[in-house]
């Protein structure tokens, strides 16, 4: 008896984890994700912790598929589900957030790190030349335009998303293949604008 209740046990852990996956990218699903940003921010809450979140979009992603086809769309959907994948840490979370869309919670990180993470993410993906495998076909490169907040404790996960979706918004209307943030829920800057801003403080530090 205790054999069999061990067995069914190990199915129930085996199904609860493939009914928490999304099926082409190998990533948590959405629903997943939401229960996961919404144990995040009662974390976040209770512990006084940063919080941030991450959405990753492809870039003219539609074109890419009718150029190329369905087929190899997923296949840059999963390439860039594995770039997110081997660059985040064991307690972030990262899942299909929609369509082309990958969502990534980052527990315990400030905003400052995450815009680092971002970027190498983003680095990371256009470095590679997609060829199809089948017939050799050169495909290019592709590129991802990045959405990234600081969430806090308080907000709802919808408000989290409302905010990081406009920072993706940000990032596609400069030109895309960039990261736009919004750190503080009313201003938006790019990764570009950090950048700048940190240099003008080593420069205002080293003259002082």
């Amino acid at each position: 008896t205790r054999h069999q209740i061990g067995q069914l046990d190990d199915r129930l852990k085996l199904w609860r984890e493939e009914t928490s996956k999304d099926g082409l990218t190998g990533l948590v699903n959405r629903k997943q994700l939401d229960l996961v940003l919404d144990e995040n921010l009662l974390k976040a809450r209770t512990n006084e912790t940063p919080l941030c979140l991450m959405v990753v979009d492809i870039d003219r992603f539609s074109e890419f598929n009718d150029a190329h086809g369905n087929a190899a769309g997923d296949s840059a959907l999963r390439y860039v589900a594995s770039c997110v994948k081997s660059n985040i840490k064991g307690q972030d979370t990262a899942g299909r957030y929609g369509g082309e869309e990958l969502a990534v919670i980052l527990p315990d990180t400030t905003i400052e790190h995450a815009v680092s993470l971002a970027e190498r993410i983003r680095h990371l993906v256009n470095a590679r030349h997609l060829v199809k495998k089948a017939t050799g076909e050169s495909m290019g490169r592709i590129s991802v335009s990045i959405g990234l907040t600081e969430c806090h404790g308080e907000e709802s996960p919808e408000q989290c998303y409302e905010r990081v979706e406009q920072c993706l918004l940000a990032a596609k209307a400069a030109g895309r293949n960039q990261v736009s943030m919004k750190a503080d829920g009313e201003q938006t800057a790019t990764a570009d604008d950090i950048e700048e801003a940190a240099q003008a403080d080593l420069t205002a530090a080293a003259t002082a």
